[in-house]
């Protein structure tokens, strides 16, 4: 992370004031699948090339694509099952135990190898809602 100078923002790397400016940013939100933010402060290094992206409120914005991902109409895709276990703060083997299912088949999801089937993507579903209302 780069420090906060009287003149601006230092770079890690050379100790030049960086340039913020606000522009689109891919977000890698899992392994495959990225969404596009549109105006996030991206600060430069006009002198090493240096580049750091601000997310200016990461748990927000992974709470908001998560709510989407179990809104969504049609089954789970892979990288969706990684996301959401990974959001939940889950190994395969929890998840898997808590679906009922083996970590074989986890694994075969999220590397998008097995589609999931109807019955654990409504409980992943399930599981990420229960867990908002216990107080996320």
């Amino acid at each position: 992370m780069s420090k906060r100078a009287s003149k601006g923002i230092v770079c890690t790397e050379c100790g030049s004031v960086m340039k913020t400016t606000r522009e689109a940013h891919r977000y890698a939100v899992a392994r495959g699948w990225t969404v596009t933010l549109k105006s996030v402060p991206v600060n430069r290094c006009p002198e090493c090339g240096h580049t750091e992206v601000g997310i200016e409120r990461p748990n927000a914005l992974k709470r908001t694509i998560a709510r989407e991902v179990i809104r969504k109409r049609g089954a789970l895709s892979g990288s969706e099952v990684l996301f959401l276990r990974q959001y939940l703060g889950m190994s395969g083997r929890v998840l898997a135990r808590t679906l009922g299912v083996t970590d074989v088949s986890v694994s075969r999801w999220e590397r998008q190898h097995l589609q999931i089937g109807p019955v654990p993507d409504r409980l992943l579903r399930t599981v990420f809602a229960l867990k908002r209302l216990d107080g996320e």
